[in-house]
């Protein structure tokens, strides 16, 4: 990774143009001044803009290998410093996810996912259909490219307003834990497996990570699954990934499957 985070105030970068931004260091100002120490910056921040969803796009091409990576940020509604502004963030190094295996992961999250066995069986097998209690393998990885004016539909999506972070990081998928996203602390410590299950979407589907809010995820889908024979083994990593997308969504594997095909964009939120 060669990136250096820009100096804080107004920035061009690869031929884009952003509003004045500032550099992000976890843990608030004032908590930092107390133990009478400096933490690096996770990350430079722009100021909120309504054109940040075109300005990621054309970063996102523009910055791939550089050591930087462009994201999507959006605050907790109704309070606008968290989690960016306010520091809430616990940067890690992006080593941390060499050294986890995906199968273990992703077969671990499924389990966490699937209900205890003493709950309903007929609703526990009505949310896990087609499959059993078993996690049924990852989803063979997909090959058609998506026209570049649905991915450019697709980053309109964006709730407003954004702003644009820039993150050291050598993958989309590895400033998930640079930046120290806590969006799913109450599932797990780290986001480190979710950023591995990342990786290998980025690999299988072109799934690039867009847009972070507080405890929300989006992702463009540049190889997007094509057909519903190929959706339902993605929707069962998705249900491994991100329980209560489908509990507290569509309420079973099959049926948030039948969104799957054709999407360029993929939500996640946690509570």
């Amino acid at each position: 990774m060669n990136g250096a985070l820009p100096p804080e105030g107004e920035l061009e970068i690869a031929g884009v143009r952003l509003p004045a931004g500032r550099l992000i260091r976890p843990g608030t100002p004032r908590g930092l001044r107390r133990i009478g120490r400096t933490a690096e910056p996770a990350l430079w921040l722009s100021a909120e803009f309504d054109d940040a969803p075109a300005a990621w796009l054309a970063l996102t091409d523009a910055l791939d290998g550089s050591g930087l990576v462009p994201l999507l940020l959006s605050a907790l509604e109704g309070q606008p410093e968290r989690p960016w502004a306010e520091g809430e963030l616990s940067p890690e190094d992006a080593g941390v996810v060499d050294g986890l295996d995906l199968t273990e992961v992703i077969t671990e999250l499924w389990d966490g996912g699937v209900p205890d066995e003493d709950e309903d069986p007929e609703e526990t097998a009505e949310l896990l259909a087609p499959f059993g209690r078993a996690f049924p393998g990852l989803a063979p990885g997909t090959s058609r490219l998506a026209a570049a004016r649905e991915l450019a539909a697709a980053t309109a999506t964006v709730d407003l307003p954004a702003a644009i972070g820039l993150v050291r990081a050598d993958r989309p998928a590895d400033a998930l834990v640079a930046a120290g996203w806590k969006g799913a602390v109450n599932i797990l410590d780290s986001p480190a497996p979710l950023a591995l299950v990342l990786r290998s979407w980025e690999e299988r589907f072109g799934a690039r990570l867009m847009h972070l809010g507080f405890d929300t995820m989006a992702l463009l889908v540049e190889r997007p699954v094509p057909d519903a024979d190929e959706a339902f083994g993605v929707a069962a990593e998705h249900f491994a990934f991100c329980t209560g997308n489908i509990t507290q969504g569509q309420g079973s594997i099959s049926d948030y499957a039948e969104e799957l095909p054709g999407a360029t964009t993929w939500w996640f939120w946690w509570d």
